[in-house]
Formats: C-alpha cells, sequence, structure tokens
C-alpha cells in the first residue's frame, strides 16, 4: 500500500514538473527582449562569436552570459534561447518540494502539503512571469533552494554544482544570501518564542540537517568551486567571467545607492493581485502555525516560511534597486505556508454533498463578483449605474458570507468551514490561470503586467519581417541590404545582430543614402521625404501612470487596462527598393554604387 501511494505521490509530482515546464516554456520567444534583456543576451552573443571583452561590464551576470554563449554557439542566437535558462531554472525549481519530501525530515510532514506546494510553484503567476524574462534572478533563487535540497538528502556533489550555479547568478544571489542569513537569525528567534530552550529541542535538531560532515563539505566546497570555475570561464575559454564574478559585491551594493524608481506599493499590489492565494492562505497559514501546538518538523517549516517572508520583505522593500521580480524569493515561503495550511482542509473521508454545493455556489458567486466588476470598469466615474455596480458587488459578497453562516447554523462550522475553504480556493484557482495567461501569452512582458523591466519593446517582429522582406526582394538574401540605424539601444542592437551590413550612428551624414535607414518618429527630417519612404512602428512602451499602480484599478484588475505611453520608431526605405521606384537624390547626396568617373560628373554639375 506505501509503494502505491508512493508510486501515486510520483505521478502527481512529475504532473506538476511537467505542467510548470509547458507553462514556461510555450511560446517563449514570442515576446521581444527588453533593453536590460538584450544587454545580457548580446554579452552572450558577443562570447560565442569569439569576443572575450564581452564579460567586461560591472554588474552583468557572467553565470547566464556564458550558459547562453553555449547555446547561441551551437544552435544560433533567438529570442527563445536567451531566455532559456531562466525558463528551465523556473522548471526546476518546481522540483524542489519533491526533494524535500524525500527526506527523513520531510518525510514526517503531510504529503499532500508537498503536493499543494509542487502544484503551487507551477502555477504561481509570478514565477512564470520571471521564468521568461532573460535575467539572472530565477537561475540564483532556483538553484539556491535546490542546493538546500540537495543538502539535505545528503547529495554535496551535486548541491555544489548547484551551489555553484546559483552564485554566478549575478547580484540577485546576494540578496538571496542576505535574505537566507537573516532567515536563519528569525528562525532561531521563532523557535525559541514557541519552545523555550530551543538547543533542546526536537526541531532544532531538524535544522541541524543542514548540517554537513567534513568529507561532505570537502565534496561540496570542491564541486562548488570548480563549477564556479568552468562554467564563469567558459572551460577557461573566458577568463574575464571570473573577473566579473569578483565584481558582482561592488556592482550589488552599487544598488543600494541608485534607486530604480519603482515604488514599494507597486510591489506590494503585485504580489496580492498575482499571487492572492499564496498570500490570503499563507497568512492565515502563519497565524495559525504560529499560535497552535504541532509536530516540531512542523513547527520548522511553519517558522522558516515565515521568517523567510519577514527577512525577504524587508530586504526587499528597503533595497533602492529592486524590481518588482524580486518578490519571486518571498512567493517561494508563501506557497509554502499556503500549501500546509490547505492541508487542514482535505476530509478524512468523503466529503459531505453540503460542502461541495457550497463550494459550487461560491464559485459561481466569485465568477458573478468578476463580471459585476468587469461592468464597473466600463461604467464612467461619477455615474448613478456605478453606484448601482457597487452595490451589486457588496450584496454579492454578503451574500457569500451569509451563505456560509446558514450552514453552519444548519449543520456545522466544519462542514461550513470545508465549504467556504473549497470555494473561494476554487474561484482563486481560476482567476490565477487567467493572471498567468494573461503575463504569460496574452500580454508578455508588457507594462501593466508589472513584472518585466521597462521599456518593453513594441512591434519588433513586425520591424525585423518587414526589413527581411525588402531584402529578399532586393538582393536575395535576408539579411544582406546596408541599414544605418540612429536607434542605438541593446534592444536594436539585438533585433539588427543577423543583419550584416547594419550599423549604428548618432546621425546620418548629408553625403550618405543607406538602403535602409531607422530613426526616432521625434526626429524630423524632410529630405528624407524625397528619397525615401517612411513607416512608423511602436518601438518603446512606459508606464502611463505615475503612482505604484493604475489610477483604474479596477479596470486594471479585471482586464489589464492601463495608460501606455509609447514611443515610435521609422524605418526609412530608399525609394528605388520598391517596384517602379526611383530615386530621387537630395542636393549633396552621393548616388550609391558609382564608378569613379560617374562620381566626378556628379560632383562636376552645375
Amino acid at each position: 500500500m506505501k509503494n502505491n501511494q508512493l508510486s501515486t505521490a510520483n505521478i502527481f509530482f512529475s504532473l506538476a514538473i511537467i505542467l510548470g515546464a509547458v507553462l514556461r516554456f510555450a511560446n517563449l520567444g514570442a515576446a521581444p527582449l527588453s533593453d536590460s534583456e538584450a544587454s545580457l543576451a548580446l554579452q552572450a552573443l558577443q562570447l560565442a562569436r569569439g569576443s572575450g571583452q564581452a564579460l567586461q561590464p560591472i554588474g552583468q551576470q557572467p553565470g547566464y552570459a556564458i550558459l547562453t554563449n553555449w547555446l547561441f554557439f551551437m544552435f544560433g542566437s533567438s529570442n527563445f534561447l536567451a531566455r532559456f535558462w531562466p525558463a528551465l531554472a523556473g522548471s526546476l525549481l518546481v522540483a524542489f518540494p519533491w526533494l524535500l519530501s524525500t527526506t527523513a525530515w520531510g518525510q514526517r510532514i503531510r504529503r499532500p502539503v508537498w503536493l499543494f506546494m509542487a502544484f503551487g510553484l507551477a502555477l504561481a503567476p509570478g514565477l512564470i512571469a520571471a521564468s521568461r524574462l532573460a535575467t539572472g534572478p530565477m537561475i540564483a533563487i532556483a538553484f539556491m533552494l535546490l542546493t538546500l535540497a540537495l543538502i539535505l538528502i545528503k547529495q554535496p556533489i551535486l548541491a555544489g554544482i548547484t551551489a555553484g550555479l546559483a552564485l554566478l547568478g549575478g547580484p540577485a544571489i546576494l540578496n538571496g544570501l542576505l535574505i537566507l542569513g537573516l532567515s536563519w537569525l528569525f528562525t532561531n528567534l521563532l523557535l525559541r518564542t514557541k519552545s523555550g530552550e530551543v538547543e533542546t529541542t526536537e526541531a532544532n535538531q531538524d535544522l541541524k540537517m543542514l548540517r554537513l560532515t567534513g568529507r561532505q563539505f570537502a565534496e561540496f566546497a570542491i564541486a562548488t568551486g570548480i563549477t564556479i570555475v568552468i562554467v564563469g570561464s567558459s572551460f577557461l575559454r573566458f577568463p574575464t567571467g571570473l573577473a566579473v564574478w569578483f565584481e558582482t559585491v561592488p556592482a550589488y551594493l552599487q544598488g543600494w545607492v541608485i534607486s530604480s524608481g519603482i515604488p514599494v506599493l507597486r510591489l506590494l499590489g503585485a504580489l496580492v493581485a498575482f499571487q492572492p492565494i499564496a498570500v490570503i492562505f499563507g497568512t492565515i497559514g502563519a497565524v495559525h502555525g504560529f499560535f497552535s501546538d504541532k509536530l516540531p518538523e512542523e513547527r520548522v517549516l511553519v517558522s522558516v516560511s515565515l521568517a523567510w517572508i519577514l527577512a525577504g520583505l524587508i530586504i526587499i522593500l528597503i533595497y533602492p534597486s529592486h524590481q518588482v521580480s524580486d518578490l519571486i524569493w518571498i512567493i517561494v515561503p508563501f506557497i509554502t505556508l499556503a500549501s500546509w495550511e490547505l492541508s487542514h482542509y482535505l476530509p478524512e473521508g468523503k466529503l459531505n454533498p453540503i460542502s461541495i454545493v457550497q463550494a459550487g455556489v461560491l464559485m459561481m458567486l466569485m465568477g458573478l463578483l468578476w463580471f459585476s466588476l468587469a461592468g464597473l470598469s466600463r461604467i464612467p466615474v461619477g455615474s448613478d449605474a456605478r453606484l448601482a455596480r457597487w452595490i451589486v458587488v457588496i450584496g454579492v459578497i454578503a451574500f457569500a458570507g451569509l451563505t456560509t453562516v446558514l450552514i453552519q447554523l444548519g449543520w456545522s462550522w466544519q462542514i461550513a468551514r470545508y465549504g467556504l475553504v473549497w470555494g473561494v480556493l476554487g474561484g482563486l484557482v481560476l482567476y490565477s490561470v487567467s493572471m498567468l495567461w494573461g503575463a504569460a501569452f496574452v500580454r508578455p512582458n508588457q507594462p501593466q503586467e508589472l513584472w518585466a523591466p521597462t521599456p518593453a519593446v513594441g512591434q519588433a517582429s513586425l520591424l525585423v519581417s518587414t526589413l527581411k522582406d525588402l531584402s529578399w526582394r532586393n538582393t536575395g538574401m535576408p539579411n544582406s541590404l546596408d541599414i544605418v540605424s540612429e536607434i542605438d539601444t541593446p534592444s536594436m542592437h539585438w533585433l539588427l545582430r543577423n543583419f550584416n551590413n547594419a550599423r549604428f550612428a548618432e546621425q546620418l551624414e548629408t553625403s550618405e543614402m543607406p538602403s535602409i535607414l531607422i530613426t526616432s518618429q521625434e526626429q524630423q527630417n524632410p529630405e528624407l521625404l524625397v528619397t525615401y519612404r517612411g513607416q512608423d512602428f511602436v518601438w518603446s512602451i512606459y508606464p502611463g501612470w505615475n503612482g505604484a499602480l493604475p489610477e483604474d484599478l479596477v479596470g486594471w484588475f479585471t482586464f489589464h487596462r492601463a495608460p501606455l505611453l509609447e514611443s515610435n520608431v521609422i524605418l526609412w526605405a530608399r525609394s528605388d527598393l520598391f517596384p517602379g521606384g526611383v530615386l530621387a537624390r537630395p542636393e549633396g547626396a552621393v548616388p550609391p554604387q558609382t564608378s569613379d568617373q560617374d562620381l566626378l560628373d556628379y560632383l562636376n554639375q552645375p
């Protein structure tokens, strides 16, 4: 019977890992790379093309750049491969609960806790959004947590490899190590508060499971060092990678004096809006776990998770250079607490039919609440119809509460509690699926989704397809036209990386007439209208609101509708590239592709 249960649990763990991987890898390359993503991807591309100077900028992430460089070298560069390692790290993070469940300590905790946690990590909108960014924080947290799990199951060599990869994750790993250190301090304080003499408690013995023997620690340290040297230098091909790794600390400290400009309330708003299940049930679980008696191993689980959340909130919120994606450091312990709390609502036998009916009614009421808010977002502020909608919203919430009270009075609190929890959980699961779908597939990496760095890039795919089409028609090759871009940003460099004759210039010389010219829409040049045909493309997209969240909170909450500021670029194509087009040269321009005699004749014209 035990083997059957173990086999069934492994099946569910496998399903969670597969689900997490699908949500992280599906359509991964659709969204264009932002400037911050492109700057890292360009470093990897320079390494793949043999430039050892690609890792010189301070504050970059050598682990990401070198790992991605291997992919670019073997398969060529693409948006998908630029985001491959963060997506893989996010997928491996889903295996963290499974590893914990195999330890002697984890086996003393109810198995549903680990199953809930695995599916929570697989479906977490914030973790999915962060995994689909070409940055290092997801690599740092995933491999750091895997290191802890592998130490618990006494696999020091594998733990050393994952520790080396985590340490190469850039400045983000220092935030994690600082959070880890504070969590250890807070955990001991919490255990001492509950148990008095923490040194003699069985719970403290569970904490000591992280300790390695002398031989195990030596194996761990050697594996960590070898991983850093091999991966950090790309098998000793680029020793500069190790130099940049030593610059991680100055780069992190620099973040304490440079502000990202992201309000603290935006981080908190994103946490609540994208992770309601983790926040609501995690908070309830923290209160429940702190004030109730439980098994020693569960005491450790709750104390570590609560301490991790407190430490993470302190560090992330006060760190001036914080990003919304830094919230991944506290989403994991929130999901852990929520999973522990939800495990208490599994009935020992069959679930009472009344609880099932109540859960279904509550899910329908939450759907009605959603449609009421959606209708509310379309009504102008100050309208009487808006007030009526608010009355409907309040009435729906009151009816849900009244239903729970009546079931408690008519049957029992346990039946009402089961129906309430599973009804609310079902509605929030549907809401979370909607949020992750919007962040990952409908509006990937856009400002209204909050998780991606700004500015986002707009119509990059349309721009590059237009360039390839023009090149095919005129040269028979997709990337042979000569291009001059006055937009000198990492995202534009990444877009034009495969165009052999592309170059960047602050301003076009009067005598130049390239086949393609890319300028900003704000830059007016009437002479181009004589020689070129232009088309504008949305390029940079910024948040169009001043506060932490959009002013129309209901509209943003229901449809993620928010004001955006767009900056366009213009693609100028020389007139003779089109069928029937005639090249009209502006005064002073040199005609393209001329012989020396033709050039002299042109210059001698009156």
